[in-house]
């Protein structure tokens, strides 16, 4: 192990590849998180229990282990903290301001609409009133969404004033500074842009179409990459991308953009300064290109000139989540089995017996996943079927809530 110190946040469960892989490099990897049981502070070689959102905390916690660089993954709550630590450093990174404009929805929009990028009708709200007044403007349905939150959280699609205004107190609720956007209803299938910026700009790495839950909720039920669609459209969804991150921005490391294909085009929904969470960047898209992405990231992190090059192989890969009814957890068992099948990457489960199952209205609240890379579309989707049916999850029906001190899992 060299000397060279690296502070990566949070720590995360899906975080964990990109600490193992700083180790493998030889690196001392700090991990800050504020749970105390992250996963990623137990395989880290310094544990601090810090929050992600305390950006001074945080920055003494560099200082003092004379990090040389800093990384933040899988989620938008370290963006702006990573940034404000690498600035303060003199690190790289992509700086406060493209920070503030990557998790900040509203100046996100704002950017976009400045450079011409198609996008949905928006206002901003901080009252019922205002997001009523903003929803007789925009025209009915529109979608109510917290201006600094991820996972779907406090997202919601309503086709009445009435439901704006039961809503809204759970959007903001859901926004660190009670700011939520109303936005016009897009119409058509969605789809994410993974890519990575290095030294030759923008690079593609993979395009997927999404199975999303019910209303009013809207949070992703699978991935399946590459998407279904035509060719122009590809390419389309790549040029927005493109042009979003250049809007924003963002200059370095990886870039997770979510946009609408309707039948006028391709809309912005948003984009992200980091990967598609739930170990989509730190783990499928590795194994569906064969690009080591994540030493990549951190010699980028590092200050070295980055150049991806052209993938060694293209697999199909998916992305499945697991949800079940509310009730009591009976029985997990099968996960064994799940991962052993052939094409299978990753099984995750959130659930153990005597855990309660509630209500899923929001991405963190989903019970697991399963991902696995194959040579076709119908191969990913089979193999992902498989794997969930390999699973043997009892769920006990109740309405009865938890008592004091059981788990709930949603």
């Amino acid at each position: 192990m060299t000397d060279r110190n690296i502070l990566i946040l949070p720590a995360s469960d899906a975080v964990v590849p990109l600490i193992l892989k700083a180790q493998a490099m030889g690196l001392k990897v700090v991990a800050a998180d504020r749970d105390p049981n992250a996963m990623g502070l137990r395989c880290a070689n310094v544990a601090e229990t810090v929050s992600v959102f305390d950006c001074k905390r945080m920055l003494a916690v560099a200082r003092q282990h004379r990090v040389e660089a800093v990384i933040t993954e899988q989620t938008d709550a370290a963006v702006l903290t990573a940034a404000y630590v690498a600035e303060q450093m003199g690190l790289p990174g992509i700086g406060s301001q493209v920070a503030q404009q990557a998790t900040d929805k509203w100046l996100m929009r704002e950017c976009c609409r400045r450079a011409g990028i198609e996008q949905p009708m928006y206002r901003k709200a901080m009252s019922v009133s205002e997001a009523v007044r903003a929803a007789e403007e925009i025209g009915l349905p529109v979608v109510l969404k917290p201006s600094d939150s991820q996972a779907s959280r406090g997202v919601a699609k309503v086709w009445t004033l009435d439901d704006v205004a039961a809503r809204f107190p759970l959007a903001q609720a859901a926004s660190r500074s009670g700011t939520v956007l109303v936005e016009d209803m897009m119409v058509g299938t969605e789809s994410s842009v993974e890519a990575f910026i290095d030294a030759e700009g923008v690079q593609t790495l993979g395009i997927c179409d999404k199975v999303k839950c019910a209303p009013p909720y809207s949070f992703d039920l699978q991935l399946i990459y590459p998407a279904a669609f035509d060719e122009q459209t590809m390419h389309a969804l790549q040029r927005t991308h493109e042009a979003v991150v250049r809007a924003v921005g963002i200059r370095m490391g990886f870039t997770h953009g979510e946009y609408m294909v309707t039948e006028n085009g391709v809309r912005l929904i948003e984009v992200a300064a980091r990967g598609c969470g739930a170990r989509v960047a730190t783990e499928l898209l590795p194994a569906m290109t064969g690009l080591d992405l994540l030493e990549a990231r951190i010699r980028q992190a590092l200050g070295e000139r980055v150049s991806l090059g052209s993938p060694p192989r293209r697999k199909d890969g998916i992305l499945t989540f697991l949800t079940f009814s509310p009730g009591r957890v009976m029985r997990v068992d099968g996960v064994t089995d799940a991962q052993a099948i052939d094409g299978v990457i990753q099984v995750g489960i959130g659930l153990r017996p005597g855990d309660r199952i509630g209500v899923i209205d929001e991405g963190g609240k989903r019970c697991g996943q399963i991902m696995a890379v194959g040579e076709s579309r119908a191969d990913v989707m089979a193999k992902a079927q498989a794997a969930e049916e390999a699973l043997d999850v009892e769920i006990e029906a109740e309405e009865v809530p938890p008592s004091a001190g059981e788990r709930e899992v949603a």
